[in-house]
Order: C-alpha cells, then sequence, then structure tokens
C-alpha cells in the first residue's frame, strides 16, 4: 500500500467530551493508552488543538458498544441490513458515523523528537503555523512499546483538499516536501464514516463451498473480483492474499505468501514486499471443508529442498522468479512456461526439467513446463550447482513440506491456504502480531500502514466455527475512511470472531454478492480470490 494519511483533529472541547464519555462507559478500572500530545508553534487558526488519543481497545465483551460497531465513540448514527442470500450464508451492511476531519500537509514522520520540534521551528521562522503530535501507538508484540512509534510535524486546517494542495505548492516552493493527508484517515479518534460489509458463513446451513482461485488459474496474470466472482459462478467473493506486481523481483500475480488451491502448494513462504520482513513464519487463513473445523487461522512456514546423488540443497522459492543466486521450483500452476520468470534481468541462468522424479533435460532458462513434470531453475551460484551436480536421466527428488512453528505439518484436511498477515484476533482477545508477521520493520512502515486507516479484509473463524469475511472500505474522504488495524480486530471481534486475521487490503479490497460490487475503491486487479459457490 502507499503511505496513507495523517491526523484526525478534532476541537479541545469535543475531544475532552468525548475522552470523559468513553472512561466512564468503559469503567475507571480499566487501562488506558496515554493520549497522543499535540505541541503548537505560535497561535493561529490552524491545527491548534491536539488531536484526541486513540480509544481504548478493551479487552473481553466490547462494550459499551453493545450492538454497535466498535468504531469511533459509542452511539455514532449506525445503520444496519441483513440478508439471507444462501441457506447458512447471510450478508450484513453496515453504515456508521459522520464525516468530521479536514485536509492538513504532513511535512515528517520522525521517531527523533527534537529533529520533529526543530523542524516545527523552521516552519514558524519561515512563516508557518505548525504542530508535532506524537504517536503513542507502538508495536504491540514489541518488547519496547512502551516508548511513543515517533512524531509527526502538519500544519495547515481545510475543508477542501484543493486548498490543503495550494499550501503545499507553496511549501514546496519554499524548500518544503510532504503530502496533503485527510485527518479522519489517521488513527486518532474519528466519527468516520465507516462503509462495512460483512459476510457470516455457517457450514452446518451452507450446502456449498468456500475456497481460493487464482486469478488467471495459473500464477502469471491477475484479474478483478468481479472477474473471478464471474467466472467461477460464485455467490459471493472477496480478495485475498498479498502479491507481487511485475518488476525486477516478480511477475504479475507473483503470491507473496504460503498459498494452497485445491489441495495443491503452489507457492511457499515469501516476503510481503519490499517494506515487510522476511519470516520464517507468517499467519494464514487455512480451509479444510471435510474437517470438523472449517476454518482456522495458523502461523505457517515451508521447507522446500532437491536431493540429488545424495546432495541436498534449498530451494529459495516456489512458482516465482529468482533473483541473486537462488534456486526456485516451477510447476504447472506457474503457467506452460518457464519465460514469465526470466522478462527482466538476470536472464542467464540454467534449468533441469523433472518427470516422474528424473532429469528429462538440462538446458539454458526459458522453456515449457511439462504438465506432468516440474522445473528447477537456478541463477548465479545455482545456476552453476545445477550445471555441475545434474545431468540427465539423473533422480531428482524435491520435496515440499508446511507445517507450524512446533514443527507440526499441515493437517492432510487442509485444501486451501491463504497468505495473510498480520494476526488481528487470539482466543476472542484481540492480538496484533505485527513484528511476528513481518509487518513491523520500521517505525514509519507501521505509523503509515498499521497505525494509518486504510481499506481492510479480514478472514474471521467464531466459536461456533462460523467463517467471517469482512470489508472496511477505505480511503473514501466524506465515505468511508478505513480502519487501524486494532480497530480491524475489533469490528472482527464483535462478529463474534474467536480468531481473525488481516488478508491483503487497500487498493485489493472488493466484496461481490450476487454479482453486485459492494466496496467503495476503484477497482484493482489481483492474483486470487475466495470465492463462495453454492
Amino acid at each position: 500500500m502507499p503511505p496513507p494519511s495523517e491526523g484526525a483533529l478534532m476541537g479541545l472541547r469535543q475531544s475532552t467530551t468525548v475522552l470523559i464519555l468513553v472512561l466512564c462507559l468503559t469503567l475507571a478500572s480499566l487501562p488506558a493508552l496515554g493520549a497522543d500530545r499535540g505541541e503548537s508553534g505560535a497561535a493561529g487558526p490552524w491545527l491548534t488543538e491536539a488531536p484526541p488519543p486513540l480509544q481504548p481497545d478493551t479487552p473481553g465483551k466490547l462494550q459499551p458498544y453493545g450492538d454497535e460497531l466498535p468504531l469511533g465513540s459509542p452511539r455514532l448514527p449506525e445503520e444496519r441490513e441483513v440478508e439471507t442470500i444462501a441457506e447458512g450464508v447471510t450478508h450484513t451492511q453496515i453504515e456508521r458515523g459522520e464525516a468530521s476531519g479536514v485536509y492538513t500537509v504532513q511535512l515528517a514522520f520522525t521517531e527523533d523528537h527534537a529533529q520533529a520540534r526543530q523542524l516545527r521551528a523552521d516552519l514558524r521562522d519561515d512563516g508557518y503555523r505548525a504542530r508535532v503530535d506524537s504517536i503513542d501507538r507502538s508495536v504491540p508484540d514489541d518488547p519496547d512499546s512502551d516508548r511513543p512509534l515517533g512524531w509527526v510535524v502538519r500544519t495547515g486546517n481545510a475543508d477542501r483538499d484543493e486548498d490543503a494542495q495550494r499550501l503545499l505548492d507553496e511549501l514546496v516552493a519554499d524548500g518544503y516536501s510532504g503530502s496533503v493527508v485527510y485527518t479522519g484517515e489517521s488513527g486518532f479518534a474519528t466519527t468516520g464514516p465507516w462503509s462495512v460489509n460483512v459476510l457470516t458463513i455457517d457450514p452446518e446451513e451452507f450446502d456449498g463451498t468456500v475456497e481460493p482461485v487464482l486469478a488467471q488459474g495459473e500464477i502469471p496474470g491477475l484479474a478483478t473480483i468481479p472477474e473471478m466472482a464471474e467466472e467461477h459462478d460464485a455467490l459471493a467473493a472477496v480478495n485475498a492474499g498479498f502479491f507481487w506486481v511485475a518488476g525486477d523481483d516478480g511477475v504479475d500475480g507473483q503470491l507473496a505468501g504460503i498459498t494452497m488451491v485445491d489441495g495443491e502448494l503452489v507457492t511457499g513462504q515469501e516476503q510481503v514486499s519490499p517494506n515487510t520482513e522476511f519470516v520464517d513464519h507468517r499467519s494464514s487463513l487455512l480451509l479444510s471443508p471435510d474437517a470438523d473445523s472449517p476454518a482456522a487461522i495458523d502461523a505457517l512456514g515451508t521447507d522446500l529442498s532437491v536431493t540429488v546423488d545424495d546432495e541436498t540443497r534449498a530451494i529459495a522459492g516456489l512458482n516465482r522468479k529468482p533473483i541473486d543466486d537462488e534456486l526456485v521450483h516451477l510447476t504447472a500452476a506457474f503457467g506452460d512456461d518457464t519465460a514469465p520468470a526470466a522478462e527482466t534481468p538476470p536472464t542467464d541462468g540454467v534449468e533441469v526439467v523433472i518427470v516422474d522424479g528424473a532429469a528429462i533435460d538440462v538446458r539454458e532458462r526459458g522453456g515449457p513446463i511439462p504438465q506432468n513434470g516440474s522445473v528447477l531453475v537456478g541463477v548465479g551460484e545455482a545456476a552453476t550447482w545445477l550445471d555441475d551436480q545434474v545431468t540427465a536421466g539423473d533422480e531428482v527428488e524435491v520435496e515440499h513440506h508446511v507445517g507450524t512453528p512446533d514443527g507440526e505439518p499441515l493437517a492432510d484436511d487442509v485444501t486451501g491456504v491463504v497468505n495473510a498477515g498480520p494476526r488481528l484476533v487470539t482466543d476472542g482477545q484481540s492480538d496484533i502480531r505485527a513484528r511476528a508477521d513481518g509487518f513491523a520493520s520500521s517505525a514509519s512502515f507501521f505509523h503509515a500502514w498499521s497505525v494509518s486507516r486504510h481499506p481492510r479484509t479480514i478472514g474471521g473463524v467464531t466459536e461456533d466455527d462460523e467463517l467471517l469475511f469482512i470489508t472496511i472500505d477505505g480511503r473514501q474522504a466524506g465515505d468511508s475512511v478505513g480502519a487501524s488495524v486494532w480497530e480491524a480486530a475489533r469490528v472482527a471481534r464483535s462478529f463474534g470472531a474467536e480468531n481473525a486475521v488481516n488478508l491483503d487490503g487497500g487498493g485489493s479490497t472488493t466484496m461481490v454478492v450476487d454479482d453486485e460490487l459492494l466496496t467503495g475503491q476503484p477497482l484493482r486487479a489481483v492474483a486470487d480470490g475466495l470465492i463462495i459457490q453454492e
């Protein structure tokens, strides 16, 4: 996702009222998060008030909201429509809150408080009224989470985006850089609004299937969720896992984590993006249609290897482009040809074609993938290893293992896996595993991606094994501001999620029900989807 907006600035009178109301209704004994502290420069008609504190995430029952969506303060305007779209499948649509944000210019996010204060002083000297705000939300599973995540420097207060853009143009002319942000899309308190859609699937009542599908039936290629829903004659569909687009490090539709379709492992553990960290085990959504519990959330990792003449070597990836001395394994799920993995540099390398456990050809990069076999592709040092180690006719044993962090193998009845992260809910409680799942590589990324509000797609499982798919629209000032990862967890819990995980979001967030597109952001072509069929 691109770095999002910051802010959500309200008046001091309003923020004080909301804070008192929240504290009273959540009981004085509940621990509250520290308020985000604002520091003003010169006085004037601008952002002179500190943003309200973030809403505390209360454990257990989501009081004081009751049946309300736990977004914003209690008793905001809310409308719900619930319909049964098939036996055992319900769709809930919620419109909540009202717009209260403004447009401002954010000039910096920094972990250095002194640097933020100096920038504010420089802006003041140049005639701009600026402020510094601390971001007291920190990485939940970080041992250093008791310190502020960082500080943002902002100036300006406009009702219209174009007015804030004119201010940004003036700042740029004076040698500054920044971006226009809508305050409702920050991690600070806001009144919304929000547009939320929820699919609830009861496996005891629903006679159909829920399964992941590849956009084009293979790894290369993208499609929109409405296109996938139409192709599969789906009752409903949502977007699924993270993916890469074409570039030096990937090909269109290259999935960014463990993916299993129809019981076949089609990708192994991967890094989500250059902004995230590679972790050995990342949270995933597991589908087991024939099991007592047809869905689960678990951390999974892969162990891929090849053995030739008693020498074993690790395989870096499955059905993706190799880079920097890597050895990867391409199956029929990658398509008819290895060429998509060789479209951009490096183009040199060696390939070993495998059928029935034996090498039938050793060739240069680029060629067909047999439907009854696979291809090992090596570049750099891995190409040299293949060339030295394998000759046509050799036995070649390729192994794929999927397991949990404690060494337990993936259950045999799991037929679908969607790469995801971070985990949001465990045993009915908010459990944001941002660092464990690789989504806290830096303070600036965590601030932009997790603290700020974005469109979100969530997969969850209730105590009664009902499956939940939730979309929260975002990046639509005045219509829906999105959600932080904490808010996403609260929404999942409010619908009874015992366990839940964040799926791909941002521009990917899409839900279709009965051929109707329900989400509001512009359609993005994605690599895979979750299809509900009768």
